[in-house]
Formats: structure tokens, sequence, C-alpha cells
């Protein structure tokens, strides 16, 4: 009766284990297409990601967001469009409303832009022959990609790599039957006793 409760309870183990194993493999599965097709889409749309650094679009875009802008020509932003454009002098990149438009040389133009949450327009307009026109943000997961910079980040991404590879390749069910086959068996029942003759 004991051994019969003891390889019970293991059978109901492996199956814990088992379904935990198949619903993180799921998960991992999910989240590793869900990227891929982001990334595909991005390449083929020519979209770029930007983490938003300061509020001055809040409340709509807040603080840590994502933002995806898709490159297009001037002729298809119009004022009241949120689009992201290079600052001068290398300075990086900025996404606030444009407010005004203004044609210049060789089918460029001048934005004249706001940010959401400021009270003045930008000290100086933006002279343009493309922009990066907003389609969606995603609220906090630029705080997740800055932190996934770090090494910190890196190191923790590196341990989920390898932590779900090792799951993936560590299948509980033929651990349990290479355990149950070199297990050696025991005699049950008490010993018979050969009598020993004497010559």
């Amino acid at each position: 009766m004991g051994v019969y409760r003891r390889g019970r309870r293991r059978r109901r183990a492996l199956a814990v284990l088992v379904a935990a194993r198949s619903a993180l493999l799921t998960v991992a599965a999910a989240l590793g297409a869900v990227c891929i097709a982001v990334f595909l889409v991005c390449l083929v749309a020519n979209v770029r990601p930007l983490i938003v650094m300061s509020g001055s679009m809040e409340p709509d875009i807040p603080v840590g967001s994502v933002v995806f802008s898709q490159v297009v020509g001037v002729g298809e932003i119009s004022v009241g469009d949120v689009v992201t454009v290079e600052r001068p002098r290398d300075l990086g990149l900025i996404t606030h409303r444009v407010v005004a438009i203004a044609p210049e040389a060789d089918g460029a133009v001048s934005l004249t832009l706001r940010g959401d949450a400021n009270d003045s327009d930008d000290p100086q307009p933006y002279v343009v022959s493309q922009a990066g026109a907003y389609r969606l943000h995603l609220p906090w997961f630029g705080y997740v990609s800055a932190w996934l910079r770090t090494t910190s980040g890196l190191l923790c991404a590196a341990a989920a790599v390898v932590a779900f590879l090792a799951l993936y390749l560590l299948d509980p069910r033929r651990l349990g039957a290479r355990v149950a086959g070199g297990r050696p068996s025991r005699p049950s029942g008490r010993r018979r006793r050969v009598p020993v003759r004497g010559g």
C-alpha cells in the first residue's frame, strides 16, 4: 500500500511539472512570436520605436512610453499631427505636435512644434523633408526597454534564455522514466531457505 501511494504521489507531481513546463514554454513561444512580428512590421512599414524621456506630451503620451512612428513624406503631415523629428546639432529625437507648417526650398517644410504639456512652441522650427508620424504608443514599456539595456537587465535576459532552453531540453516525463527504469527491483516476501544435505 505504501509503495502504491508513493507511486501515485510521484505521478501527480510529474503531471504538475509537465503542465507547468508546457504553460511556460507556451508563454515563451507566444512572447517570441510577438517580438518577431513587431520587428518585421517595423522593418517592412519603416516604423521606428522611441522611448519617451520627458513629460512634454502628457497626459496623452506619458513618460516611459514607447512611441511607434512611421516615416512619411512631408505631404502626409498636417497641423495637429504628432510627429517625431531630429533636433538640430545631433541632440536626438523629439516627439511633439505640429502647430504650423511653412514651405521651404527643395520640397522641404518648416514645422513648428509644441508639446501638449508646454505653454509655448519649441524654440525654433524644424526644417525636414520627412518625419515620423505617430501611430501608437505603449505605456511603461520604455522603462522595461531601458532596463534591458543595463548590465543587470542583460544578465537577467540571458539567465531567462538559458532557463527556458533548459526547460525545453529537460522533459520531466523522460527524467521520470529514467528514474523508474534505473531503480533495481527488490524481491518481495521472505527468503526461502534451501536445506543443505550433508554428504
